[in-house]
């Protein structure tokens, strides 16, 4: 786990945002672009998202795509993060924690359900053309600053996988149950994730991986 006494990483991040916004019109900062439907014109950073199933259909305009302005990481999560995810953490005693911040589009129509896609950042290194198939265990919290409300998704064994029905998405991202809400729910607002991955899917009493 990453456990920083100070917070100048943190500070040094948000100091730099408005000139990364001035400069970029997409803005990745320490944080590399997924190759995952990158032949599909999707310029995602390899952290989790969410999105439909398809995120190419039922958008708005017709030719619209999940657009990523802003994504950065931190190297601190202590002062960041709210205290009702820290104890999921501290529960979970995980081997490595990441922090990450991302701003993104939701370029749909309303009803349409959108559900995690932690493909993204839980393979790194997924090639934009695959063999076979790749598939770990996944579990989100999703904690509401508003209204403090925290919403758990099912661990779920997603995957990414080759396909050749389409040639601009030879590797799709695969499961549909982690659903968050529906679109119109979902636009203009904030949430705290805690994705979780595992090797082996197993679930304490509490619900959470160990």
């Amino acid at each position: 786990m990453i456990n920083t006494k100070d917070d100048d990483a943190t500070q040094e991040t948000f100091a730099i945002l408005p000139q990364i916004m001035e400069d970029y019109e997409t803005r990745f900062w320490r944080v590399e672009q997924s190759e995952l439907y990158k032949p599909a014109g999707v310029i995602a950073p390899k952290l989790p998202l969410y999105h439909p199933y398809h995120p190419f259909t039922n958008v708005t305009n017709g030719y619209d795509l999940p657009q990523v302005p802003l994504a950065t990481k931190f190297d601190n999560y202590t002062d960041v993060a709210p205290h009702h995810l820290l104890d999921m953490v501290s529960a979970i005693n995980p081997t490595e924690v990441q922090t990450f911040f991302v701003v993104q589009s939701l370029p749909y129509l309303p009803g349409i359900p959108v559900i995690a896609r932690y493909q993204y950042g839980v393979f790194p290194d997924a090639k934009s053309e695959m063999k076979g198939f790749q598939s770990i265990w996944a579990q989100g919290i999703v904690f509401d600053h508003k209204s403090e409300a925290i919403s758990k998704l099912p661990p779920t064994k997603i995957k990414i996988y080759e396909s050749t029905k389409n040639e601009l998405s030879p590797t799709i991202l695969c499961g549909n149950t982690m659903k968050l809400d529906v679109v119109e729910n979902l636009k203009g607002r904030g949430v705290w994730s805690l994705v979780v991955s595992s090797e082996n899917g197993e679930v304490g009493d509490d619900g959470l991986f160990y």
